[in-house]
């Protein structure tokens, strides 16, 4: 019943944005860079652990938004789903961003997560207490396509306190504006 009821609110935000806004579909690739963990310790002081994870192995991380956007100002706001692929399985949740074009340059927020929708070898719907804040800026090279970087954490109630794991990325992109 949770998860019907989760599916009824998203279609019921996103459809009702629909009458006001721009759709908007964004891919390309996330190549993951370092993969770190900040560690508070019990004496106040911190320990970062870091994984290089270029100098060992390139990932391409396949990436995909469509959302509905409405620019508030200098600032696009925007709702909408985004995702990953690993080729056999893929991984959806919803989302909600605000962007700043600044002319060359696109500085982006995006915070998701709280509902996963699995596709692939696994299919499911499901809740969890995971959330994704996630902070990119990108050069615009051409109308639409953007390169950048970016950090990603990962929040929620399974992860112990103290902890603060995040990933620096490099990102490619096609950005589409209806």
């Amino acid at each position: 019943m949770r998860k019907i009821l989760v599916l009824i609110a998203a279609l019921v935000a996103i459809s009702s944005a629909t009458a006001v806004a721009d759709v908007r579909i964004d891919f390309g690739f996330m190549i993951p860079w370092q993969l770190r963990a900040q560690i508070a310790g019990l004496d106040e002081e911190s320990e970062d652990l870091n994984l290089d994870v270029l100098s060992e192995i390139t990932i391409l991380l396949p990436e995909v938004m469509v959302a509905y956007q409405e620019p508030v100002g200098p600032v696009n706001l925007g709702v909408g789903l985004r995702g990953f692929s690993l080729i056999i399985q893929s991984l959806m949740w919803p989302v909600v961003y605000a962007e700043y074009d600044f002319g060359p340059a696109v500085v982006d927020f995006n915070f998701g997560g709280g509902a996963f929708v699995f596709l692939g070898l696994y299919n499911d719907i499901t809740t969890g207490s995971l959330f994704f804040p996630d902070l990119s800026a990108h050069a615009k090279l051409g109308r639409r396509f953007r390169a950048g970087l970016g950090v990603a954490g990962v929040l929620g109630r399974d992860i112990p306190d103290g902890v603060t794991p995040y990933m620096i990325y490099l990102s490619a992109k096609f950005s589409f504006l209806n």
